[in-house]
């Protein structure tokens, strides 16, 4: 049976509802809002809410309201004995309520009232459950595309979610996923772009004007592919503005949509210039202190960035048949085709994807049956 929370401060009117209604809800009952919101809390989720209007200490509109932040798919339903329009408003501007019922309610108008809330509540999250699952398919999608159409760009995106997704924790940003995700596809633009001047770009070499060009539009194209995806229009814009010059940068008291935009382009700039840095050779701590140096960063984030730390695998390595390859592994070289050609970028962790990639050009006879990975791998503090 679907689960019911009633919120009322009168419990004969608690104990009628019990008997009524348990034979088609399971109820659970509060005696006022604060013990209601302790139970959406701690025995949530409720398809449906039903709180009486007026209670001490909260009353109903202020109890649906917080409802609706800590369980913002529950179906609110008002229920009060003293009814005017003013206070029918604020229910459902506040509180966003899906029925306004006023006592005294017959038991078959309740129930029907019941009824219709958990069809929304379903409705709702099968919805939700399904775009969750087409977004997740997507990006997976995207990744894996970048990844066999170019695997210098995927193994720099990994890193860069890596560094993203620690300096978004450490300025306590709501939304990792936002970051990592956005970071992860942040090089999807690359696909346009020929494999040579990849590695000339990601290893800091000069690129002559044409290069520049294709080079510098790659966020453009990837925030355009981005933006056709639903729920990822501030990913695409982050993505979009990921060379943009860096600004002055203060975090905001409250969660806004334009600035986790903002500041997520910035650390993905941050990221980019610090994995530039690396690609030169330096250490972690050389990289950043030269960052520092050239200045223009803004402090907040430079201050997230000192405490990332970069992953280091472990030396010990193993060759393997390619259709000995498990998923988790760490390719511990560069897998070139015999004419030279870059097939897959080291330090790529095996997928499916990735496998049967392989698979096909040990098929075709392009590359070696057998392949040098790292089994285990560890993050470490880097010194």
């Amino acid at each position: 049976m679907d689960k019911i929370l009633f919120i009322d401060d009168e419990p004969s009117v608690l104990d009628g509802f019990r008997r009524q209604l348990r034979k088609d809800f399971d109820l659970v009952t509060a005696p006022g809002g604060e013990e209601g919101l302790k139970l959406v809390e701690k025995e949530g989720p409720f398809p449906v809410i039903v709180s009486d209007m007026h209670m001490p200490f909260m009353n109903g509109i202020q109890v649906l309201a917080k409802a609706r932040e800590l369980a913002p798919d529950t179906v609110r339903i008002m229920l009060t004995g003293m009814a005017d329009l003013q206070t029918a408003m604020n229910a459902v501007n506040q509180g966003n309520i899906f029925r306004f019922l006023t006592k005294p309610c017959s038991i078959e108008s309740l129930s029907m009232a019941l009824q219709a809330g958990v069809a929304q509540y379903r409705l709702i999250t099968a919805e939700r459950e399904l775009l969750e699952k087409t977004l997740k398919g997507s990006i997976q999608a995207m990744a894996d595309i970048l990844a066999l159409t170019n695997p210098v760009a995927f193994s720099r995106a990994l890193r860069l979610r890596h560094y993203a997704a620690q300096m978004a924790k450490t300025l306590n940003l709501p939304n990792v996923w936002q970051f990592e995700v956005a970071a992860l596809l942040s090089q999807v633009g690359c696909v346009t772009l020929p494999s040579e001047v990849l590695e000339k770009a990601f290893a800091g070499e000069a690129l002559t004007p044409q290069e520049k060009e294709m080079f510098d539009a790659h966020p453009q194209v990837g925030g355009q592919l981005i933006i056709n995806i639903p729920r990822l229009n501030t990913i695409a814009h982050m993505i979009t503005h990921q060379q943009k010059p860096l600004s002055g940068l203060q975090l905001p008291a409250a969660e806004d949509a334009s600035f986790t935009a903002e500041i997520g382009a910035h650390i993905l700039k941050v990221a980019v210039d610090f994995d530039l840095f690396l690609s030169r050779g330096m250490t972690p701590e050389r990289a950043k202190g030269s960052m520092a140096d050239r200045g223009g960063y803004p402090p907040v984030l430079m201050a997230a960035l000192a405490r990332v730390e970069t992953p280091r695998l472990e030396k010990s390595s193993l060759v393997v048949k390619v259709g000995e390859l498990r998923n988790g592994m760490i390719l511990a070289e560069d897998v070139r085709a015999r004419g030279g050609g870059l097939v897959v970028n080291k330090d790529q962790e095996v997928s499916d994807t990735l496998r049967q990639r392989l698979k096909n050009f040990v098929l075709q006879g392009n590359i070696p049956d057998e392949i040098r990975v790292f089994v285990y791998q560890r993050v470490v503090a880097a010194t």
